[in-house]
């Protein structure tokens, strides 16, 4: 959750403008990789499990980095936190540490990022990013709760929402 209007309204003007898939998924971090692998069933009965006990925590984007997407030759550009990182990572961690353990993608560093563009030209990601950097965002929000998602025909739908625990700590980063 981004609890500020205008910083909403940054991330969201930019993904409509320079995500191709902005109207079909929100903007979001990726925890886990999807995969067809594990039922819908098992899925939820394991991430409800690990998610019980999960505290929501803060985050705040402050870089935009160029990411290519090997599999459709594309160049992403993503926000990162700049604080809150190593909470990203322990959630990834505690996700992937019951049924989708086998899926891990291993091959793929994992950082964790919000999606604000898409180009087919790695030059072009590169100036915005470069743009961004230079503009010095800064983007607060809250972890608070966790999405499981489906796509079909390339939609996606949110199959369940997990609400994370309140945290003492939730107006403070790391």
């Amino acid at each position: 959750e981004i609890p500020d209007e205008e910083e909403r309204d940054f991330i969201r003007i930019l993904r409509e403008q320079l995500h191709p898939r902005s109207k079909a998924i929100a903007a979001h971090f990726t925890i886990a990789y999807p995969t067809t692998q594990v039922s819908g069933v098992d899925l939820i009965a394991d991430i409800s499990t690990r998610a019980d006990g999960l505290s929501s925590f803060p985050f705040i984007l402050r870089c935009a980095i160029p990411s290519p997407d090997d599999s459709s030759g594309a160049v992403d550009v993503f926000l990162v936190p700049e604080e809150g990182f190593s909470a990203f990572a322990r959630l990834s961690d505690q996700v992937y540490a019951g049924v989708l353990s086998p899926f891990r993608r291993r091959d793929l560093l994992t950082i964790p990022h919000l999606t604000i563009a898409r180009y087919s030209n790695p030059l072009k990601a590169e100036e915005m990013c470069k743009s961004l950097n230079t503009i010095r965002f800064s983007v607060r929000g809250v972890i608070n709760s966790l999405d499981i998602l489906e796509r079909v025909a390339g939609n996606v739908r949110t199959i369940l929402q997990i609400k994370l625990t309140t945290s003492d700590s939730e107006g403070q980063t790391d």
